[in-house]
């Protein structure tokens, strides 16, 4: 048993090249984690592919992140300190401020 399916007309305008597209959306496959800077050249390249970096965009990167690492901080000391508050108790005895034992 054989099932015909029609197909529409063929439009060159609206086809594309699926190589082509995945190229011009594809996520970059280096993250360039570990780089080489040569301060006399002033140049940064990427250690993994070898690819010429932007010192620019490095020295923002470096920054943002950072600045990410340091509101991190911030957040495990003020969870710290919480949980430090928890491990306290009033004493019914003499009203003091107590540690629980675990």
């Amino acid at each position: 048993m054989s099932i015909t399916i029609d197909l529409p007309a063929f439009d060159d305008g609206k086809v594309i090249c699926i190589a082509a597209a995945r190229a011009r959306f594809a996520v970059a496959k280096c993250s360039h984690r570990n780089m080489i800077v040569d301060e006399d050249l002033a140049e940064v390249e990427c250690q993994d592919c070898g690819a010429k970096l932007n010192a620019v965009a490095m020295l923002a990167r470096f920054a943002s992140e950072e600045s990410r690492w340091h509101r991190q901080g911030v957040a495990l000391r003020e969870l710290q300190r919480k949980l430090e508050e928890k491990q306290r108790c009033k004493c019914q005895h003499c009203g003091k401020m107590t540690r629980v034992r675990p």
